[in-house]
């Protein structure tokens, strides 16, 4: 497969989570996209983390940069607008004269190529996400768990914590910010992502398989954590070495450990 992308900067950002899990396969990907790829991420600096684990789950990767940020603040324990708060923290970071495009993502987050669809020409103008549907009421309502985009868009983008929702819906709201800065969005139909939640270790689920035909249902069984009670979500993310604090503050009250 000819790659797409000449320098490369990923960034993850937000928590942890199943990282350990998702690494390799997250990877994999990125090594086939493009020929140059740098890793940066931007975490919350909470009392559990092990930087040198994290630094040496890294290992042969061009990690740049661990980026900590202090929990104690307003946008800690917020909906996916306010991830913006993590990404700006390495702005300075990221030099528009070399990476091409950046590469936005979650680390509890997987992709993989969807080969029914060709690669197009990435559009320096555009911001895109590898999901797109629809609200009842019409709306376009965008992904917020990987995006792909110029590096000259970099900054701008991340300023969306600053963007007042009105809509009660931050899938919606992201395409809103998105068109303020006068900039276009779109889909990828060539890119499948995915959270993997513990209950896909759980499940004994195929990570670098996930997207590939399969008996199992392999995306129910990813999304049984939210009907998991709450006694059995600390058991699971014990057995799996998973830092319980990294659910606690999760956004949404069913994927939440109390």
């Amino acid at each position: 497969m000819n790659k797409p992308i000449n320098n490369l900067a990923v960034v993850f950002r937000g928590h942890l989570r199943t990282w350990y899990y998702t690494k390799d396969t997250i990877f994999a990907f990125f090594d086939q996209l493009a020929h140059n790829v740098d890793y940066y991420i931007t975490t919350w600096d909470l009392p559990g983390i092990d930087i040198e684990q994290l630094e040496t789950s890294f290992k042969n990767k061009n990690l740049k940069k661990i980026s900590l940020i202090n929990p104690n603040c307003q946008y800690f324990q917020a909906h996916g607008l306010y991830n913006g708060w993590l990404t700006q923290h390495i702005n300075s970071d990221i030099d528009v004269n070399y990476y091409d495009f950046v590469a936005e993502t979650r680390p509890d987050v997987i992709c993989d190529f969807n080969l029914k669809h060709t690669i197009f020409d990435l559009q320096t103008d555009t911001i895109y996400t590898s999901y797109i549907d629809k609200s009842e009421t019409g709306q376009d309502r965008l992904s917020d768990i990987f995006f792909l985009y110029s590096s000259k868009l970099y900054e701008k983008f991340s300023k969306r914590f600053k963007f007042n929702d009105t809509t009660g819906d931050i899938h919606i709201t992201l395409g809103l910010y998105i068109k303020h800065l006068q900039l276009k969005y779109a889909d990828l139909p060539w890119v499948f992502s995915e959270i993997i939640r513990p209950s896909s270790l759980e499940n004994k689920v195929d990570i670098p398989n996930f997207f590939k035909p399969s008996p199992l249902d392999f995306s129910t069984m990813n999304n049984e954590w939210s009907s998991y009670p709450n006694e059995k979500k600390i058991e699971v993310c014990n057995r799996f070495n998973i830092y319980l604090d990294d659910y606690k503050t999760s956004g949404s009250n069913l994927l939440k450990i109390y």
